[in-house]
């Protein structure tokens, strides 16, 4: 029996499985340091997001909070996390 949600989709292209496999064999990890400019746009960004809203939840941590930190702002937060750091440890 197909699913309801499959049995309304659109068809998939032909050769959808192997793009599939090449983009999953391509995947990489980039550590936050090693980001640079630029990075994605708005419109990206809010792919990027609703991608990563619709992403199995295993441990059940709904709903999904986003926050957007602005570039002139990240400084602000890395001190406040810095801070938070040194009460923590001292």
């Amino acid at each position: 029996m197909e699913h309801q949600a499959l049995a309304q989709a659109a068809p998939l292209p032909a050769d959808f499985a192997a793009m599939a496999a090449t983009l999953m064999q391509a995947r990489q990890t980039i550590l936050p340091k090693r980001l640079g400019s630029p990075g994605p746009d708005a419109q990206q960004l809010e792919c990027i997001v609703g991608a990563a809203a619709h992403a199995p939840d295993h441990g059940q941590l709904l709903p999904w909070r986003f926050v957007l930190v602005p570039q002139a702002q990240r400084t602000r937060l890395a001190d406040v996390f810095a801070d938070a750091l040194r009460e923590r440890d001292a």
